[in-house]
């Protein structure tokens, strides 16, 4: 009997163990990798480590297995990649500075492989569950910290306040642009989704509060667009109950409340409305916008089939512009900082790109599976970055450019999948498994 008991007890594992071997198992490390672009965001030029990590995963795949696998997507993605590649390389021929559009090119390409694994892992039900929670988890620690500097002063890391909050983020402007479209990951999540409604509910009041308190105008236009959507998701539910939709309107009546009296929200809301709505009223509020537009449309027409080059649009600004609010990199709207950089035919293999992807989102039969295998929060996520009529961040830039095309890359690994996630494990995981295998060796 001793003999037994003391055989046996090697092999018992603690609850706690257990339950971190469960949470920190391949699945999770895998998933941290591919949302790795996230949550480096603080950091300035870390999502290149990020990108490189993933490159040189792909590299390793395709050389090692490359007649063993075939992840889903891979066609369209390569010929999206090389499309954009396209754009930015001719945009070199129309301009006297070509190192810009040439480094970005070059690096579009990068990216075709650094999205390889993505389209390969995410489309696994159990990297794709494991890499929701990772991101719901340092989100979520994000719109705390974010909320307790907006409260207090200070953040959980002793980071004083500014004007915008920014905590750790390498740049103020930062933390108020990406926190709006990255709370879909929060309000979207599986694990939030099956949530009481009246907590739905307090987490979409964190969200907002937040994103008003990052004091950003893209953020704010962003997160108007995802509550129009987290509304219709949950419309079923608020028409059963009332009571709790009017809680919820009183809360965020008083969550508007507090935050409009918020002296350096209130200034920023103030520069936001027109006083009248004539031509005088308008400009006066978005006068910076006009003109960098205007200087956008002004070097597209200098050079209208190619552009002035992908990025250098700061080169090309008036010489009274320097220091001064104008000397700005980039346009603030996608559309002319496309014509301006890349010019007519950027901008028509930019659209052929764009059709691409939709026709991918198209026919991306999400209905037949479950919500917490579609890919939901990428896609809300591209859309409220680059919502035609928001004031973009720059296209022509290396860490937009990996937001972006990492997300697009999670939204076709999601596409198209097999109706029972039981099917899906078992059709991915051999081939996940010998590329896993592949990386280890």
């Amino acid at each position: 009997m001793s003999t037994t008991l003391s055989a046996a007890s090697p092999q018992s594992v603690s609850p706690l163990k257990a339950l971190l071997r469960r949470t920190f198992d391949r699945p999770f490390a895998i998933g941290l990798l591919l949302c790795s672009f996230i949550w480096v965001l603080p950091w300035s030029r870390t999502f290149q480590l990020s990108v490189l990590v993933l490159a040189i995963t792909a590299i390793a795949l395709l050389i090692r297995d490359r007649n063993s696998w075939k992840p889903f997507g891979i066609k369209p993605w390569c010929l999206m990649n090389l499309l954009a590649a396209a754009a930015l390389a001719l945009s070199a021929a129309g301009s006297e500075y070509t190192d810009k559009p040439i480094e970005l090119a070059a690096f579009q390409l990068i990216l075709m492989l650094a999205g390889i694994p993505v389209l390969l892992w995410a489309r696994n039900d159990a990297i794709w569950h494991k890499l929701q929670l990772c991101l719901l988890a340092i989100i979520g620690f994000w719109l705390v910290d974010g909320l307790f500097q907006a409260l207090v002063g200070f953040d959980l890391f002793g980071v004083p306040r500014a004007e915008r909050l920014g905590g750790y983020f390498s740049h103020p402007d930062k933390f108020g642009y990406y926190i709006a479209p990255l709370c879909a990951w929060v309000l979207f999540a599986p694990a939030v989704r099956r949530l009481s409604l009246p907590l739905q509910s307090g987490i979409y009041l964190l969200c907002l509060a937040v994103t008003f308190f990052g004091n950003t105008r893209a953020g704010w236009a962003a997160f108007a667009l995802i509550s129009l959507i987290w509304l219709y998701t949950i419309r079923q539910q608020l028409r059963a109950s009332i009571g709790v939709l009017c809680l919820l309107a009183a809360a965020a009546l008083f969550a508007g409340w507090w935050i409009i009296s918020d002296p350096m929200i209130g200034k920023r809301i103030a520069a936001s409305i027109p006083q009248s709505l004539d031509m005088d009223g308008l400009s006066s509020v978005i006068p910076v916008r006009i003109q960098l537009w205007g200087q956008a449309w002004e070097q597209f027409l200098a050079s209208p089939w190619l552009g002035t080059g992908a990025g250098n649009y700061v080169l090309f600004l008036p010489e009274q512009w320097a220091d001064t609010h104008l000397d700005q990199p980039y346009a603030h709207q996608v559309v002319f900082e496309i014509l301006a950089g890349a010019g007519i035919v950027g901008c028509a293999l930019f659209l052929a790109v764009l059709v691409c992807f939709l026709r991918i989102v198209w026919h991306g039969d999400y209905t037949q599976v479950a919500e917490s295998r579609r890919p939901l929060a990428p896609l809300i996520i591209l859309l409220c970055t680059w919502f035609p009529l928001s004031t973009h961040r720059e296209l022509f830039s290396s860490e937009m450019m990996v937001f972006t095309w990492l997300c697009i890359a999670l939204v076709i690994a999601r596409s198209n999948l097999p109706q029972s996630e039981q099917g899906a494990v078992s059709k991915e995981t051999s081939n996940s498994d010998k590329c896993e295998g592949t990386v280890a060796q």
